[in-house]
């Protein structure tokens, strides 16, 4: 400081104080693009660390629409084969019951023959135990 009032002796004080004033003032100013460049290096890194989220949202999002398809077609797959399975089980049962009504009809059938050829069967035994009584 006293190397710029020898320089320039005839300044007073109000002088110098408007030298410090006009000094400071510039400071400022020089340090407004300082400043400036800071906060639109904090933008970039705001906006890179954004589409960095993005990228990776869209990335899961793409991901996990994936798997749900994966998903719905692995289910679409299963419920196909039940009803496959529950097809064939109906068929199956279908003709369990269809051949348990055979052998109904069939045991009706038989049982129709025995009581008609029961009384002749009772009759040709009595003959044939009449037989032995005799012989």
């Amino acid at each position: 400081m006293d190397n710029i009032v020898q320089i320039i002796p005839d300044w007073g004080p109000e002088s110098i104080l408007a030298l410090v004033v006009v000094l400071l003032l510039w400071g400022k100013l020089v340090a407004k693009p300082i400043v400036d460049r800071a906060l639109a290096d904090k933008d970039q890194q705001i906006a890179r660390i954004i589409a960095s989220k993005d990228t990776q949202i869209s990335e899961l999002k793409l991901y996990y629409e994936g798997r749900i398809r994966d998903i719905e077609a692995a289910n679409a797959e299963r419920g196909a084969d039940l009803r496959h399975i529950a097809e064939v089980e109906a068929r199956a049962l279908q003709t369990s019951v269809d051949n348990v009504q055979k052998l109904v009809r069939q045991n009706d059938e038989l049982l129709d023959l025995a009581r008609t050829a029961a009384p002749a069967i009772v009759a040709a035994r009595r003959a044939a135990e009449e037989r032995n009584d005799v012989l």
